[in-house]
């Protein structure tokens, strides 16, 4: 057989095929693991990179105090965004901090200035920018760190929106959902207590009670503001040193088909008197009602949640700063000290 033969042959032999698999095999795996490697160099150049952010994240824990306080008024989304930008270019975040923080400090200014019947002059004097508490530094008075410190609060879920945009510390909340003074006896605080035992056992310094959007459809005003007197008498004999400041009902917005706002007029107007009634200089009515209202007597349509009864994260700000300026008109500064 000669040599042409020979090579024909050993194509078509089942040697010569298992040699083509063998090297399809090898080609194969060395694919693989090259891609493999190429995969690993990848992971290798990014864990370089993740190791290198603590820089970025210094500019974050530096700036985001600043930018926290500086956008108290603003909703939450708008505060990350704004430490977001501080991550982005380090050179020019101090600049750019300082820049937010003033025209901030300047829109809420003005915003508490034109609250137009609410008898409350805001003061212009800023706040430190410095996280003092824990929790967002809120109003414009000169004493407002001092009040904020000591205040706690009461009520429903309008109420309770101090806690939850983090206006008070959670140790400092005697709020819940559907609270009022039909069913107050329903609820528990503090680990079991009722909300006088609960106020009596912590003996807060400041405490400000809003309940009484739950009331205005199931009682009648004259029963409310009673039962709401008896209330603060009890708080009174358990916590004697505690100041307490009662909220007037918050508007509803024009769209709510909830209640009428001559309704929760009529339940403020019974709640004053029976609070004024009272004549101690531990007790005061604060009308938040006129706060946030607009000029038709409704809620203003920048404070409506999207119900036309609860309300936005800057809302919060501008009771805390009426709140803070009627306190500096009282007593209630020194009787704290």
């Amino acid at each position: 057989m000669n040599n042409n033969s020979r090579l024909k042959a050993f194509f078509k032999s089942p040697e010569f095929c298992m040699l083509v698999l063998v090297l399809i095999s090898i080609l194969i795996v060395w694919s693989s693991l090259s891609k493999n490697d190429e995969h690993n160099n990848k992971g290798t150049n990014s864990s370089v990179t993740e190791l290198s952010a603590p820089e970025s994240s210094d500019v974050v824990s530096s700036t985001s105090v600043t930018s926290t306080v500086s956008t108290t008024s603003s909703a939450l989304t708008t505060t990350v965004t704004t430490e977001t930008t501080a991550t982005t270019n380090e050179d020019d975040t101090p600049e750019t901090t300082d820049d937010a923080s003033d025209a901030e400090s300047s829109n809420q200014t003005t915003a508490g200035s034109n609250n137009s019947g609410t008898g409350y002059t805001a003061a212009t004097t800023a706040k430190p920018q410095e996280q003092l508490s824990p929790y967002i530094n809120a109003g414009y008075s000169p004493n407002s760190d001092f009040y904020q410190q000591h205040l706690s609060i009461a009520g429903d879920s309008i109420a309770y929106g101090f806690n939850a945009y983090g206006f008070i510390p959670y140790e400092h909340n005697y709020a819940q959902e559907s609270v009022s003074m039909w069913n107050l006896n329903g609820f528990t605080f503090c680990g079991g207590c009722g909300l006088v035992e609960a106020i009596g056992y912590n003996q807060p310094s400041l405490l400000y009670m809003s309940i009484g959007m739950n009331d205005v459809n199931m009682n009648s005003p004259e029963i409310y503001a009673n039962q709401y007197a008896s209330v603060i008498s009890d708080i009174r004999s358990c916590s004697p040193d505690t100041v307490i400041v009662v909220a007037g009902i918050s508007p509803v917005g024009a769209e709510s088909m909830y209640t009428t706002n001559d309704i929760i007029r009529s339940y403020n107007s019974a709640l004053q008197s029976a609070v004024e009634g009272m004549k101690s200089d531990h007790v005061y009515y604060f009308d938040a009602y006129s706060v946030l209202c607009d000029e038709y007597l409704n809620l203003r349509y920048d404070c409506s949640g999207g119900d036309g009864i609860h309300l936005q994260t800057h809302c919060y700000e501008d009771l805390l700063t009426a709140l803070f300026n009627f306190l500096d008109t009282t007593k209630v500064k020194n009787m704290l000290s």
